[in-house]
């Protein structure tokens, strides 16, 4: 196939025929239904999101734990409907008691007095509140890497 080739000649080569005719998606988003909403003003908050389902996360600690789909970034990038299974059992499986929210963060009712707290993310900046570092798998592993291959082969070093 045209994919049979080292990895470095990957990305050098011109554009395989298969792949140079595109056709653009019309793919929109499929919400799940929602876990009855509640009012959380005033109480402590974990936000989860699909970048951080983190089953060890402040574990110890009390507070309303909810998982959080926000159309305003699934509506421009949308998942298919298997892949927002796969991530609604993540949570299931690793955070069972947290509810699922539909909607964008700020309209969460009683976010605003709410002691909000979230692991950071990119795609996460807007949400309010404390924002947790992210764990990293290999942090002594610095710097850019033009490909995960080369990325995996200084990890496998730790």
């Amino acid at each position: 196939s045209y994919l049979d080739r080292p990895i470095e000649d990957i990305g050098t080569t011109p554009v395989p025929e298969e792949l140079k005719e595109h056709h653009p998606g019309s793919y929109s988003m499929q919400y799940p239904a929602v876990d009855e909403e509640y009012d959380i003003s005033g109480k402590t908050v974990f936000l989860y999101h699909p970048w951080s389902i983190d089953p060890l996360w402040r574990t110890k600690e009390d507070g309303e734990r909810i998982f959080v789909i926000e159309p305003r970034l699934f509506d421009r990038f949308p998942v298919s409907p298997r892949v927002l299974e796969h991530m609604l059992a993540l949570v299931k499986t690793h955070v069972p008691e947290a509810t699922v929210y539909v909607g964008n963060v700020e309209t969460i009712p009683g976010i605003d007095t709410a002691t909000v707290i979230s692991k950071a993310h990119p795609v996460t900046v807007h949400f309010p509140g404390q924002k947790d570092a992210v764990d990293e798998l290999f942090p002594e592993v610095k710097g850019y890497y033009q490909s995960f291959f080369k990325f995996w082969q200084a990890c496998q070093k730790y």
